[in-house]
This record gives C-alpha cells, sequence and structure tokens, in this order.
C-alpha cells in the first residue's frame, strides 16, 4: 500500500535523526501523540460536571443497566471507575514510552512520577491543571488532532500524486507538457503539506508534547479522583495500576469499596 510505504519511510527518517539535538521534533510520532489526546479529550468529557450528572442519572434510573450489569448501583460505579483508570493507564504506558526521548529530566522520570501519584497520591512535579485551565488546554488539543487528521490525509494524497509523477516520468509516450503540469501539482501539495507540518504536532519537540501529556494524565487522575472519591479509587484497586502494570482492574475484580456516590464537582478547580 501507498501508506504503508510514506510511513515506513517517514519512521526511518525519524529513528535517524531522533537524537541529532536536544529539542527534537516529535516528528512522525505526532500521530500517536494526537492519538493520545484524542483518548484523553474522551476521558475529560466524559467527567465534565454534566456527563457527570447525566450518568448518576442513569445509574440511578436506567431499568436496562440493572438488568444487564447489576442492580448493585455501587457496583457499577466501580465498574466505570475500573474502566476509566484502565483507559487511563494505557495512555500513560504509551507516554511513559515516549517520555524516554524528552531532553527535560523530570519529563523522562514520568513513568515514576505516575507510579509515585498512583500508589501515594504525590504530584512531586505540581502536574495537576485547574480545572478551568484543562479545558484550554483540551481546546488546544482538539486543535492538534484535528490539524494531524488533515495532516495525514494531505500526506497520502502527496503520496500518491508523487506515485502517479514516478509513473509519467517512466512512460516514453507522456506528453510533456502534461508531465510539467503535473510536476507543478505535485510541488504545490509539497508545499502544502510542508505548511502543515510546521503549523502541527509534527513541528513541535518532545518536550512541549509530553509535558502537555503528562500534565492532561495527571490533571484527569485528579478529575476521576474528585468524581468517584480517592477512598473509593484506592479500594478498586487502583494503586496497582502502575505504568508497568495494566492490568489491575482484573486482579482487582472482587475488592469490595465503602464509597459509591458519583457526583459532579462543586466548583472547578481542584
Amino acid at each position: 500500500m501507498v501508506v504503508e510505504s510514506w510511513f515506513r519511510s517517514l519512521w526511518r527518517t525519524s529513528r535517524k535523526h531522533e537524537f541529532d539535538s536536544r529539542k527534537a521534533r516529535i516528528g512522525v510520532l505526532a500521530f500517536e501523540a494526537a492519538g493520545l489526546m484524542s483518548k484523553l479529550l474522551h476521558l475529560w468529557q466524559s467527567l465534565t460536571d454534566k456527563q457527570v450528572a447525566r450518568l448518576r442519572e442513569e445509574i440511578m434510573n436506567s431499568v436496562g443497566i440493572k438488568k444487564l450489569v447489576s442492580e448493585d448501583e455501587d457496583r457499577i460505579v466501580r465498574l466505570i471507575c475500573i474502566e476509566m483508570m484502565e483507559n487511563l493507564g494505557q495512555v500513560a504506558q504509551a507516554v511513559a514510552r515516549l517520555s524516554k526521548q524528552c531532553s527535560d529530566p523530570l519529563l523522562r522520570s514520568f513513568e515514576q512520577a505516575y507510579n509515585d501519584l498512583i500508589k501515594i497520591g504525590a504530584d512531586a512535579y505540581g502536574w495537576q491543571f485547574t480545572w478551568n485551565k484543562m479545558d484550554k488546554k483540551a481546546k488546544k488539543m482538539e486543535r492538534f488532532t484535528a490539524a494531524n487528521a488533515n495532516l495525514y490525509q494531505e500526506m497520502e494524497t502527496l503520496a500518491d500524486l508523487e506515485q502517479t509523477l514516478k509513473r509519467m516520468k517512466g512512460n516514453d509516450d507522456a506528453d510533456s507538457i502534461s508531465l510539467v503540469e503535473y510536476e507543478k501539482k505535485v510541488a504545490w501539495k509539497q508545499q502544502e503539506v510542508k505548511h502543515l507540518k510546521e503549523n502541527s504536532l509534527w513541528n513541535r519537540t518532545y518536550d512541549y508534547t509530553i509535558h502537555l501529556l503528562a500534565r492532561s494524565v495527571f490533571t484527569i487522575y485528579g478529575r476521576i479522583g474528585q468524581v468517584f472519591g480517592f477512598n473509593h479509587m484506592v479500594n478498586v484497586g487502583v494503586t496497582d495500576s502502575r505504568v508497568s502494570d495494566s492490568s489491575y482492574s482484573r486482579r482487582n475484580q472482587s475488592i469490595l469499596y465503602t464509597q459509591s456516590s458519583v457526583h459532579p464537582s462543586e466548583n472547578r478547580h481542584p
């Protein structure tokens, strides 16, 4: 496939120049970073006051949920919390891997910092945003994900155009005027892709990208804690959800907990 060929080529180029600078650009890994941002956005949006209130109402009033899952509202809440923490843990694993490429030693220690957050609730670097600031960062991540989706599409188009141009040049019967016009079309698309790269995550440093991801992970952890209650989080096995072990939820299905309420925040600050 054309997509596979250009993507592999970009990956090799990215790896070759990965350590050329302490401020290395994230390059082709922007697509993975954008995917992580999309997952964090989904989690954050599911934890807004409006969504939490809707969730609480559904748990209380839905006959279908009680029939299909459990009549025990506490158990339903616990399962939701486990799923959210597992999803957050999967993102944290990817962030921990990417953080190894950062020049900032604090960012390179993300894995240990997240483990400490999970085990003892310590935010040693003050990475958690206020809720209002996280809302602003969420809008920024939305723009990044949209820009990267557009970039990916245009890079696919460019790859197709370049393949067609290559075939035209190899055809002795190709019309010279048509060939020149097509070369102009390819050159224009190359400039468009270059501009999109310069204004997307592609052109951001590892430090910038991981800093945004890391602080978002910490903030969403704090928001989950506020919605479900930190005692509740401990009791569902969050203390076992370290970056190096994402299977905590499957090992803690039988653990009971004492707090079952799901509640929106009374204010928008941690």
